[in-house]
């Protein structure tokens, strides 16, 4: 009767009974154990488990429930010579018993061919013997690194820029017609990301610890967002919680993109100890080079002409006196009162807007004394012209006199001719009447006298000083000479003649009066420029 064969699902396994029958077959041999060889072994250890197999004369013990696969119509086995229990499953394995005295060399020695290596299907069992069901492998993933748990699953991951915008200082500028603005200095710091359900005491940290400064320096007020995306998009209010939730409410409904930018001006200076400088390499609070504080101060957001002059670079007063003296008033006949500099463009009036921008420019060595600067007040548009000369008075022309011219033959025409005219007989006086041929030369009557034209009234005399200048406060003549830098021979000369600051009598002074304190006639003209450019910046409010 053939074995019974047990099918599985893709092979046919031996039953242990038929095991047992095969192994019956063979005679047995003295001191001999016999050992289950199992194909499937990983290990030599793991052979030995399935080791000895039961003598053919004694009752098996239950071996595990699954051998090899049934192609391998024989198990492999080999008595003839000892052996490693080691084998590979991959190629043909010997397994020997244990090596006794007797061997009986007429013992048929067994080999089985080699089985093709497949992978079974079929359920391994445990030690003990038990089944365990057939279940598929899972393939094995890579590990992935836990995502960290939010506190709110619907939350959005926001990123946001901060700019601190500090305003530029007032421009010095003569001209207010075609100036542009100049930007602001910007700061940026950031990315920094959030969540959607940020409140707004921790939006308001983040802000001040990228600032590096407390939260009561922040300058609130002044905070504004816009969308990254477009570019031209207008900025929003961000100062209190309701602005803050209006952004994120903003963003959340754009459903990507979730990222914009915060503009804040400079905080203010704080001396408080900040708590996250408590390593040595961090630095103190930024330094934004101009803060609100500053901006705010009374006087900087105008200022006028002469305090912008009056507030330029101290360098270039050495300069600024060079000129004056190099061009001083009344140097041109055709336009008296004035400093004037002519070049190829032509007349120009040198105020002291335009001396002080000359002088600048001497000093960073783009002039000099005798060639004015590249710039605008310096243009064909800035020239002068100078004034027409005044019209010479028309002259009354003389009455012609009638010549005197002998009388003849013609005279009674001449009569005729009068009384036709006059519409009477009576002959004008100087002329009677005669006869042809009696000539008489008579003169022609004389002009009717005229009364001479009286003179104009003659003019004012020029001699006449002008009224002194109100002074706002008083000024010594110390301290004049000492704000002008006057020379010493000059302040001199000043104290003989008793002149105090703002005496206008000074330019009405008598050439004797000069020569009789000894002044120069180049010192005489420096006093009077002087005492001219006191005047002018008393003015303009100078001496205020």
């Amino acid at each position: 009767m053939p074995p019974k064969k047990r099918k599985s699902q893709d092979t046919e396994i031996l039953t242990q009974k038929d095991v047992n029958n095969t192994v019956t077959e063979f005679s047995p041999i003295a001191g001999t154990q016999w050992f289950m060889f199992k194909p499937n072994a990983s290990s030599s250890r793991e052979q030995e488990n399935y080791s000895p197999l039961p003598s053919p004369t004694k009752t098996p013990k239950p071996p595990p429930n699954y051998y090899a696969d049934t192609r391998a119509e024989s198990t492999p086995i080999d008595i003839s010579s000892d052996s490693d229990s080691n084998t590979d499953s991959d190629q043909e394995t010997h397994v020997s018993p244990t090596p006794v005295d007797d061997v009986d060399e007429a013992t048929p020695e067994i080999v089985s061919r080699p089985a093709k290596k497949r992978k079974s299907r079929v359920p391994v069992g445990d030690k003990d013997g038990n089944a365990e069901s057939p279940e598929p492998r899972a393939k094995k993933r890579k590990s992935k690194a836990a995502a960290p748990v939010d506190d709110d699953p619907d939350a959005l991951d926001m990123s946001f820029c901060l700019e601190v915008e500090t305003p530029s200082p007032p421009v010095l500028t003569v001209r207010k017609s075609n100036v542009k603005p100049v930007p602001p200095k910007t700061t940026t710091l950031g990315p920094f990301e959030i969540k959607s359900d940020i409140q707004h005491p921790q939006f308001i940290r983040i802000i001040a610890k990228a600032c590096q400064t407390t939260r009561e320096s922040l300058v609130l007020a002044s905070m504004e967002w816009k969308f990254d995306r477009p570019n031209t998009s207008r900025r929003r209010p961000l100062t209190d919680e309701v602005g803050l939730r209006v952004a994120i409410k903003a963003l959340a409904d754009r459903r990507k993109d979730y990222a914009f930018t915060v503009f804040m001006a400079p905080p203010q200076a704080t001396t408080q100890d900040l708590p996250w400088l408590d390593r040595a390499g961090d630095s103190g609070p930024l330094n934004f080079e101009y803060t609100l504080d500053e901006l705010t101060t009374p006087g900087n957001s105008v200022i006028s002409v002469r305090q912008q002059i009056a507030g330029i670079d101290n360098a270039s007063n050495p300069f600024f006196e060079e000129l004056k003296e190099k061009y001083p008033i009344d140097n041109h006949p055709s336009f008296p009162g004035k400093r004037i500099f002519h070049n190829d463009t032509g007349y120009f009036h040198l105020d002291d807007v335009k001396l002080r921008v000359w002088a600048v420019a001497i000093a960073k060595g783009t002039a000099d004394v005798n060639r004015c600067p590249v710039s605008s007040h310096f243009r064909k548009e800035q020239t002068i012209r100078p004034p027409a000369p005044p019209a010479a008075p028309p002259i009354a022309p003389a009455l012609p006199q009638a010549p005197l011219v002998p009388a003849t033959g013609s005279d009674a025409t001449l009569q005729l001719l009068l009384q036709a005219i006059t519409g009477s007989a009576h002959i004008p006086y100087g002329l009677h009447p005669h006869h042809a041929y009696h000539p008489h030369q008579y003169a022609l009557p004389p002009p009717p006298p005229f009364a001479a034209l009286a003179p104009g009234p003659a003019p004012a005399a020029a001699t006449a000083e002008p009224p002194s200048i109100e002074l706002p406060r008083r000024v010594s003549l110390e301290e004049y000479c000492e704000r002008y830098q006057i020379a010493a021979e000059d302040r001199r000369v000043l104290g003989e003649l008793g002149y105090e600051p703002g005496d206008s009598g000074l330019t009405g002074l008598e050439k004797e009066v000069w020569d009789g304190v000894k002044a120069l006639p180049l010192a005489k003209n420096r006093i009077l420029r002087q005492h001219a450019s006191f005047v002018k910046d008393v003015v303009a409010g100078l001496w205020n």
